[in-house]
């Protein structure tokens, strides 16, 4: 069958999908500059057999999710042998072989974010980074603090408030609620006060702006 969308304003920037019938197959692509696409599905095999043209972001996100598939095959492979483990030394080598191939795909990331930068891609990359902790194994209640306390502050690095892109996507908004419900001290003080932060950030863009106020009002209208 043949769809086709079509409006006179441009879409706002984020993932979408397109769903088929029955619910249970999904593609998803990238909308950002590029707007005049083409996708060319076969439900057979939505991983290779889906082509989207007029697309140069699509082009590294259908690479990224054909990496990703393998890779994480690979990942759940280990973790199921190392669940299964019966010795130290098979548990040690599952664990390794789990490590490296966690860094191989976070490498793939940040490579992506450093070859194009100005892509939709490389800034939901950034915006899925987790901060470490500076203290590995924590001992005293001073370095807990002091994990929580970097933790903390590095917690928003990889986002960019003026970028409106990564509010279309699925790890904007748990990430935003982990902050606020988990992260901060649950005190009207500490949550007004980074709040009013954020909204700092956000002001110099007008959707990012209203959605932010928008979930703040609509999280605290009944506090927990």
């Amino acid at each position: 069958g043949i769809a086709i969308f079509k409006q006179n304003k441009k879409l706002q920037p984020g993932i979408y999908s397109i769903v088929f019938p029955g619910k249970t197959k999904l593609v998803d692509f990238l909308i950002d500059k590029e707007q005049e696409i083409s996708i060319k599905a076969d439900t057979s095999d939505l991983l290779n057999k889906t082509i989207v043209s007029g697309s140069k972001e699509n082009v590294l996100f259908q690479q990224y999710e054909k990496y990703v598939a393998v890779k994480g095959k690979l990942l759940q492979d280990e973790k199921i042998a190392f669940s299964k483990s019966k010795t130290k030394a098979d548990s040690a080598l599952h664990e390794k072989n789990y490590s490296l191939h966690a860094k191989e795909l976070q490498d793939y990331r940040e490579n992506t974010i450093k070859e194009h930068p100005e892509s939709m891609l490389a800034a939901l990359f950034q915006a899925m980074r987790q901060p470490t902790f500076p203290i590995g194994q924590p001992k005293t209640r001073r370095d807990s603090m002091t994990n929580y306390d970097s933790y903390k502050k590095h917690y928003w690095d990889g986002i960019t408030f003026m970028d409106e892109r990564i509010l279309r996507t699925p790890f904007f908004i748990p990430k935003l609620e982990g902050y606020f419900r988990d992260i901060l001290v649950q005190s009207p003080d500490s949550i007004i006060r980074e709040a009013d932060y954020l909204l700092l950030f956000a002001r110099n863009n007008d959707e990012m702006f209203k959605f932010m106020v928008s979930w703040l009002a609509d999280e605290y209208i009944n506090p927990k």
